[in-house]
């Protein structure tokens, strides 16, 4: 190993360090903006049920058999920091009817590009430089990092989602189930109306 690969190595290791930091910073962001962050957050939940009760009135949308809550990656490496939320009826992705939302998250996503730009300023310093093509797929391991980060975020703030006078009022299957994941892709089951121990991280679909 040459002393670039090893300062490569070394800035990699830092990286993930530099995560731990930013869980704290990201803890007290929340703390000290914590009824903003509140009322953004329920916001985009209740601008999509509101999507879905207007559907279901117009009888173009059937009971919510689930709330997808998904990664963007592409959007997230061009630095756009939302998740999307889409109800489906039973039919899950395969439904015609749309009904989306966004939740922004540049609160924690934010790290990201700022850590990453941090790396290839550190590498430039010691003689060391990523080809484009591999800084991408250190970016995606990131992100991925962040994304397990804000799926604990959403899990804790479940209540919020549960709470909210237009998701009572919404039609739901009896085994309604919130979903994240990959939009499109392979999902975990954060909460399962129908499971007697209620929300939390659960299996996959």
């Amino acid at each position: 190993m040459d002393e670039k690969e090893f300062a490569a190595e070394l800035a990699e290791a830092a990286l993930m360090l530099q995560v731990e930091d930013n869980l704290d910073q990201f803890a007290a962001y929340c703390q000290q903006h914590q009824e903003r962050i509140s009322q953004a957050f329920c916001h985009s939940f209740q601008t999509l049920f509101q999507k879905g009760l207007e559907l279901q009135a117009q009888g173009r949308l059937g009971p919510v058999a689930y709330l997808a809550i998904a990664v963007l990656r592409t959007l997230l490496m061009e630095g756009c920091y939302q998740l999307r939320l889409d109800l489906y009826d039973a039919s899950y992705f395969l439904s015609k009817i749309e009904c989306s939302a966004y939740l922004d998250l540049e609160y924690l996503f934010k790290y990201i590009d700022t850590d990453i730009n941090g790396l290839i300023a550190d590498l430039k310093e010691c003689g060391g430089k990523y080809p484009t093509y591999e800084i991408d797929n250190l970016k995606k391991e990131y992100i991925s990092v962040y994304a397990t980060i804000a799926q604990a975020f959403l899990v804790q703030n479940l209540p919020a989602i549960l709470g909210l006078a237009e998701y009572k009022l919404l039609k739901k299957t009896a085994d309604f189930k919130i979903l994240y994941g990959e939009y499109l892709d392979r999902t975990a089951v954060i909460y399962d109306a129908a499971a007697s121990s209620g929300a939390g991280p659960g299996s996959e679909a």
